[in-house]
């Protein structure tokens, strides 16, 4: 009787500990999205909005002023609504990648002369499939565009964050998550280029590497080298940040 009575204390104990570290993991959870939430996510969401409102006062107020020059987007075609919220993010580059996502790769025959050959297939596959999601028109390639380059970006933001915060603290993750967004060129990270794919892919990588996470890392680093021609220069100093 005393053995079976100690036997389900000890169950009822293990039960109970159990919850308690269940608990406690679920918290430890909890306390991680909510800071990076707050002290990543937000603070870049509101670098994107300040950035929208840029580019519209660019569209109705500069633009009007420059439509002689036939290098610069049509004054007329960039301000009319909704087209102009997606429209600004479409500059140059832009145009190679959503081509290719919509027509593949040109004929070999053009590798000589003037050639989409140079883009790597990464981020335009991606357009392709969000693209047809959306029904695979020209607006859904360029809302597909956005969309991949936003999300990229913020979960670069994340892995960002998450790095500097494990190397020197929150406080000093917080404001690198704050210089980043709000540095010159960071307005590409949200526009049809590469560049938040990059980024994304970048720091998941060290941050795996650093966790002593191989498996992720390698994972990461596979589509890094679909997505950028600098992953080459990138993957010869990865290797030595799990040290």
């Amino acid at each position: 009787m005393n053995a079976a009575h100690a036997k389900d204390s000890k169950t009822m104990i293990l039960k109970t500990l159990d919850t308690h570290l269940s608990q406690s993991g679920y918290n430890r959870a909890s306390a991680r999205a909510a800071s990076i939430w707050h002290s990543a996510i937000l603070p870049y969401l509101a670098t994107r909005f300040g950035l929208v409102l840029v580019g519209l006062l660019a569209d109705f107020y500069l633009l009007p002023l420059l439509k002689h020059n036939s290098v610069l987007p049509s004054p007329a075609a960039n301000t009319q609504f909704p087209d102009l919220l997606w429209l600004m993010w479409q500059r140059f580059d832009s145009g190679f990648y959503l081509n290719l996502a919509k027509t593949g790769y040109w004929p070999a025959s053009t590798l000589h002369t003037y050639s989409n050959w140079a883009f790597f297939p990464l981020y335009p596959l991606l357009l392709f499939l969000f693209a047809h999601l959306f029904g695979g028109s020209d607006v859904a390639f360029s809302l597909a565009g956005l969309l991949v380059s936003n999300v990229a970006a913020l979960l670069a933001v994340c892995y960002f964050y998450r790095l500097v915060q494990r190397e020197f603290g929150a406080n000093t993750a917080s404001l690198s998550v704050i210089y980043l967004a709000l540095f010159p060129t960071a307005f590409f990270l949200s526009a049809v280029y590469t560049e938040s794919l990059f980024l994304a892919c970048s720091v998941a990588c060290i941050y795996y590497a650093r966790e002593h996470h191989w498996w992720p890392a390698c994972a990461v680093a596979w589509l890094h080298s679909h997505g950028h021609k600098e992953f080459f220069c990138f993957s010869r100093s990865c290797g030595n940040t799990g040290r």
